[in-house]
């Protein structure tokens, strides 16, 4: 029997096996969120520097 594009796979043979979810729980996990941690951290004085010397009546002004 040949495969088409139509033939759909069920979810459960495209899920990873639950070793591979524990490895990447211990590895992966820890990866992202100190990368998300140092990125908002680079941000934020990008986002206050950028901030420096701005009034409210400027904002104001500017949302009209």
């Amino acid at each position: 029997m040949n495969a088409s594009p139509f033939d759909f796979v069920s979810l459960s043979a495209l899920a990873p096996p639950p070793s591979q979810i524990g490895v990447m729980t211990v590895t992966v996990v820890p990866v992202r969120l100190f990368s998300a941690v140092f990125l908002m951290l680079l941000a934020w004085p990008f986002a206050f520097a950028a901030s420096l010397g701005r009034s409210e009546l400027v904002v104001e002004t500017e949302t009209r």
